[in-house]
């Protein structure tokens, strides 16, 4: 039989747990973990790609990746911000729900992550932190009120295609300095990441229209969205190539994005040709997937050539 001074205790405790559980799951929530996990893959390859001569850097790449994920949980969650805050402006309610209160208060939870990133990469070499800070500079430029890049056609896309791709540069630039043959993996990585941001704000033409955002997708329509996605992923498969017939990168990570590229284009043509009507989220999904399997072939190529 407990006593009321043990039952107490207990009832204490409980309580707790419930606030400690509700607290990560609020965490989870605001900073967007889930929609971003599979970008860590980007910096995990620049170091994997930089073919350092000795062992990998384990402890330096598990610094580099926790720092890359306080960048993208600084970008994701500024963005949700700045999207619930349009909510409210034109009466969305589903835009206006808050998950920790004032905008300030968010505000200040959302910079938490960037500073504790920056505070990181400062004992790596400059150039990482200049990239850092780039990246940081672009996703805040995309998604405050002003200048609001999220609502210019086409620099949308380009802030998005470029800025994911700089972990990249980022994981090479911490083990050695970027070159001709980083620079063209990170524009394949770029030409890989538009057709990915452009299938995103298809997604989201119709919420995007209702807060008068003007992302690329709403400005040129389904049919021009989709055929700078085939000119993108050309581009991808021209670049890829160039690289396998140069010697530049490895046949694996050459061929890898390379048809990931062209099944890509394919898909689309085919799905195109036999629907009236296209389901962008499964094309989304199915993108994504394929883009993480790509990512995984390239890095054991890479851990196999070490």
């Amino acid at each position: 039989m407990l006593t009321n001074s043990q039952h107490g205790r207990l009832q204490s405790k409980a309580p707790r747990s419930h606030v400690s559980s509700a607290g990560i799951v609020a965490a989870v929530k605001f900073y967007r973990i889930p929609n971003w996990l599979h970008f860590l893959g980007f910096p995990l390859l620049g170091v994997l790609l930089a073919r350092p001569e000795d062992a990998l850097p384990l402890a330096q790449t598990m610094l580099l990746v926790i720092a890359s994920a306080g960048l993208l949980a600084y970008a994701y969650s500024l963005n949700d911000i700045s999207d619930r805050e349009l909510g409210r402006q034109y009466g969305i309610s589903p835009k206006s729900l808050s998950t920790f209160g004032s905008k300030n208060i968010e505000l200040s939870i959302s910079i938490m992550p960037l500073l504790g990133s920056l505070i990181l990469l400062a004992w790596f070499p400059f150039l990482v932190l200049a990239l850092a800070i780039l990246f940081a500079v672009l996703w805040t430029a995309y998604s405050f009120r002003y200048p609001r890049l999220k609502a210019v056609p086409g620099v949308c896309t380009l802030i998005n295609g470029v800025g994911f791709p700089l972990l990249f540069l980022m994981g090479f630039a911490s083990v050695r300095l970027p070159n001709a043959a980083s620079a063209l993996l990170f524009v394949t990585l770029v030409l890989l990441q538009i057709p990915a941001q452009l299938i995103h704000e298809l997604c989201h033409s119709r919420d995007d229209r209702l807060v008068h955002v003007e992302t690329t997708a709403v400005h040129f329509g389904v049919s021009g969205t989709l055929l700078g996605v085939m000119v993108s992923l050309s581009g991808a498969l021209v670049t890829a190539c160039y690289m396998l017939s140069q010697g530049i990168a490895s046949a694996i990570t050459a061929i890898s994005m390379g048809s990931f590229a062209t099944v890509s284009m394919l898909t689309l043509v085919i799905v195109r040709r036999r629907r009236d009507v296209l389901d962008f989220q499964s094309i989304r999904f199915a993108y994504r997937c394929g883009g993480i399997i790509t990512g995984v072939v390239v890095a054991a190529g890479a851990i196999l050539a070490l």
